[in-house]
């Protein structure tokens, strides 16, 4: 993730950070999803923590210029403030791929890159700048949606 973010940096790219704000109040699916799997998967309730400023991880921190997403589901597109302010703004800078990287594969990226596809949207997923809970969860993934309704590709791939 690091090398891909350089790549675009430094071709001036643009660069836009995706952030879950899942709590109760907004995401409406999380009581289900904390009856599913109870304390085994850790939901942060940005409630609790709204007098901490968002922890970055050192090799992703957002440059000044570069837009912060705040999302309440997995598909970024669902949130009908993101879709109006963001996707009609790509839209009217000529924008008509969107390369996509991280975290969860099988969750958040397949459900952005899902929206994303529906707007219109060319998707490329950086596979090699994704993860999941698991090795094989996220290879399945690829292999079942690549070629499908994204593109894959790879760091060094990516021009």
């Amino acid at each position: 993730m690091a090398s891909l973010l350089h790549k675009f940096r430094t071709a001036q790219r643009d660069v836009v950070f995706v952030r879950a704000d899942y709590t109760t109040e907004k995401s409406k699916w999380l009581p289900e999803f904390l009856a599913l799997h109870g304390d085994t998967k850790q939901i942060p309730d940005k409630r609790l923590a709204q007098q901490q400023e968002p922890e970055w991880e050192p090799f992703a921190i957002p440059l000044p210029n570069e837009v912060v997403i705040e999302k309440s589901n997995w598909n970024v597109t669902t949130d009908r403030k993101n879709r109006h302010q963001n996707i009609q703004r790509w839209r009217s800078m000529g924008i008509d791929t969107v390369v996509m990287c991280g975290l969860i594969t099988s969750a958040c990226v397949q459900h952005s890159a899902y929206g994303l596809f529906e707007q219109g949207f060319k998707i490329v997923v950086i596979s090699d700048a994704c993860a999941d809970r698991g090795r094989e969860r996220h290879e399945n993934c690829l292999k079942l949606y690549a070629g499908y309704m994204y593109r894959t590709k790879t760091v060094d791939e990516i021009g």
